[in-house]
This record gives C-alpha cells, sequence and structure tokens, in this order.
C-alpha cells in the first residue's frame, strides 16, 4: 500500500529569540507532532522556502524530526518522516556543511556516532556520563584545541548531568530516555570577533516544571511569573530536590562568564521565558507559547 505522507512547511524563519518568529516556529513543529505522534501519520517536513535559522531553532528542529522518526507509529524509522531541504543557496550549503542534514536524517545510534567522525556540529546521545567527555573531546578535535578552558568543560558538564538528572522520568520513551542534543560552532558577530557557540537541548520535563514540582508552596505564585520560577532555579544552592549541598550546577554553567570579558553570555530557555546571563546582569523575557524542551547556551570569545 502507498503511504500517503502529510507535508508541513516551514515558516521562512526558524528562531526562538523574538516573539512572533517564535510563535510560528513552535506553531510548525506542533503541527509536526501533530500530525506524527497524535494522528499517526507519515510526514514530509518542508523547509525549502527556508531563509534563515538561529542556532538554537536548528537544534530543536533536529530533535523534533528526531522523536518524530523513532516515536513515530511506523517501526521502520525511514517512514516516519521525510525532509525536504532548502532551496536557497547559502542555507542548503549550511545545512550540508554544519552536518545538520546528516544528523537529521540518522537513523540508528550508529549513523549518530558517525556524526563525530564527521566533524559535525550537531551531535546527540543518550549516555550523558560518556557524552560529555565525547562532546568536549569532539570540540578541541574540531577546532584544534589542546584543551578547553576547565570553566567550559566544567560547564558542559554539569548541563549533561542535568540531563541525566533531572530531565527525564523513566516512563518516556526509550530513545528519548536520558536523550541530548547538541551544536556546537564558532561564529562571528558583526565586529568580526570569533565566538565559541556551545548549545545543549533536551526534551524532558522542564527546569520551570522542576522548581515547580519541587517548591509546590510556591507554585501558584510561579504560574503566574516563571521569569520569577526560572531565576530562582539559577541561584546558587537552589535545587528541586531541596536536599542540602544540592544546586551548585546551575553556577558551574554560569561560570564560564564570569571573567573580565564582556562579551560572553549564557542563556537558558524553559516553557515560556528565556533569562540570559551577562556580565553582572540578568535579563528575563516571557512569550506567550510554551517551549517543550530546555535550551542552555553559552557563547564565549573565541581565541585562536
Amino acid at each position: 500500500m502507498k503511504l500517503e505522507f502529510t507535508t508541513i512547511k516551514a515558516p521562512v524563519k526558524l528562531c526562538l529569540y523574538d516573539t512572533i518568529s517564535r510563535g510560528k516556529t513552535l506553531s510548525f513543529l506542533n503541527d509536526c507532532d501533530k500530525a506524527a505522534l497524535q494522528q499517526n501519520k507519515p510526514i514530509i517536513i518542508d523547509l525549502k522556502h527556508l531563509e534563515f535559522y538561529s542556532a538554537s531553532a536548528s537544534v530543536l528542529l533536529l530533535s523534533s524530526i528526531h522523536r518524530i522518526r523513532f516515536c513515530g507509529s511506523y517501526k521502520n524509522v525511514r517512514l516516519n518522516v521525510k525532509i525536504i531541504p532548502p532551496l536557497e543557496p547559502k542555507i542548503k550549503g549550511l545545512f550540508s556543511s554544519t552536518g545538520l542534514l546528516t544528523a537529521m536524517n540518522g537513523i540508528s545510534a550508529d549513523s549518530f556516532e558517525q556524526l563525530y567522525f564527521i566533524g559535525s556540529n550537531y551531535l546527540t546521545g543518550n549516555d550523558p556520563i560518556t557524552d560529555m567527555g565525547k562532546l568536549v573531546r569532539h570540540i578541541c578535535d574540531k577546532y584544534m584545541l589542546d584543551k578547553l578552558p576547565k570553566r567550559l568543560s566544567a560547564a558542559i558538564n554539569e548541563g549533561m548531568l542535568n540531563v541525566l538528572h533531572h530531565a527525564y522520568t523513566k516512563d518516556y520513551h526509550n530513545f528519548l530516555y536520558r536523550r541530548w542534543w547538541s551544536c556546537v560552532q564558532i561564529v562571528e558577530d558583526e565586529s568580526g570577533s570569533k565566538h565559541l557557540q556551545c548549545i545543549i537541548l533536551d526534551r524532558g520535563v522542564g527546569i520551570v516544571n522542576n522548581i515547580k514540582k519541587g517548591f509546590p508552596e510556591s507554585s501558584h505564585k510561579w504560574q503566574l511569573d516563571e521569569n520569577s520560577a526560572l531565576t530562582y532555579a539559577m541561584e546558587q544552592g537552589i535545587s528541586s530536590t531541596r536536599i542540602s549541598g544540592r544546586g551548585q550546577g546551575s553556577e558551574d554553567m554560569k561560570h564560564p562568564i564570569l571573567s573580565e570579558n564582556n562579551t560572553d553570555y549564557f542563556t537558558v530557555i524553559s516553557s515560556k521565558v528565556e533569562v540570559r546571563f551577562e556580565n553582572d546582569d540578568i535579563y528575563c523575557h516571557s512569550y506567550p507559547n510554551t517551549i517543550g524542551a530546555t535550551i542552555i547556551e553559552w557563547s564565549l570569545q573565541f581565541y585562536e
């Protein structure tokens, strides 16, 4: 029997950092999820007209494609989703050169392992303890570094430990359980300065939901003000477990930006909120749309 695919068209811009683009991006991804995971239809993700994507949105797109591919109704994971790549030459080239398209088409653990060998910017795995070291080595090999700054390798380790200990409950699909996705790349700003951008994403319960569950006496307040919930979760010593001595990981994740370089920043996205740490300042922004992921991102000035 010939399969009838449902085509879902992407907007021209995939981005999570402005309200309009975020709404369109999440609506597109929700349409993909609804067709594939609720209506059990094989889908075609049509990216033909894509003209721009942010790094964080691309990792979210990658995680959505993998979730549909491996959690969809067909055991042959190739049948659950097909991808039409962008037509715009620059975007098409980026999909190829960064390894994003290869990662999107991954169909097995072996194909995900190959992403390390081809020098892909995009990686995934579900063994955070082992994978944290692999990710650090991958960055060093890709950018010919003797070693990462200790503050960044420690931050990556804490990001992975957050996935391990807090992101998922055991009732998640086997493919998703403890699954992380990342993008690591060197980008240039308008002045020509280079920055190492490192993003780690999970599709678990979310920091905001965890902190609400851990502090039920404040849950009503945080339901109305999720900025406060996420900011509180990132304070030193605060843990949803409420166990003394825990909650140091958030401080370690912020540590890479605590240098004198005022261009570095660290961002956390969870639920409807985004919190950005830059120098000694904290910037919070709320959106009307909920993101079904936790995204942590560092941007650090890169010296060759």
